[in-house]
């Protein structure tokens, strides 16, 4: 399975036929795309509003908020979860970015660019090398590394609180 990531392409129990789904808010077209209905849309609006709630009062990156989300409320595989979450992270960061600038120039903040610069780097490479990763590991395999991923930083932000 890890070396045959199309075998299982998709590790859901939904489908793309467009049927009923459960208690799922948002199908899948047959195309793959997201059936933008009312109900789909509320879901969606909601969950954004909650992801940017709690990484506002909690000062963290939404990114990891926003790929359960999306599985949880539509039948997307992971890889297509991990994209679309991918084009809302960099529209927010880009709004967070701009306004960063802003603000500092009106108060006279130096901005670090020696700094910004190597994390852009830093971030190209590692999407590069996830990338790369990525067409070689199963949906469930991808799914296994998020939670263990997701357990690790919750550990260690919960470590840091009580030392």
């Amino acid at each position: 399975m890890r070396r045959t990531p199309d075998a299982a392409r998709l590790v859901r129990a939904g489908n793309l036929t467009g049927r009923k789904s459960g208690g799922l808010l948002c199908r899948l077209s047959p195309t793959g795309q997201f059936a933008l209905r009312p109900r789909c849309i509320s879901g969606l609006l909601g969950g954004g509003l909650l992801v940017g709630l709690l990484s506002g009062l909690f000062a963290v990156g939404g990114g990891f908020l926003i790929v359960p989300l999306l599985l949880l409320l539509s039948q997307a595989a992971m890889a297509q979860t991990v994209a679309s979450s991918l084009v809302i992270i960099a529209a927010i960061s880009g709004a967070g970015f701009a306004s960063h600038l802003w603000f500092s120039h009106q108060t006279n903040t130096v901005f670090d660019w020696n700094a910004f610069v190597w994390l852009v780097v830093g971030g190209v490479i590692g999407m590069i090398v996830g990338q790369a990763m990525s067409q070689r590991l199963a949906n469930a395999v991808m799914q296994q590394v998020f939670a263990f991923s997701l357990v690790i930083i919750s550990s260690v932000m919960i470590v840091r609180q009580l030392f």
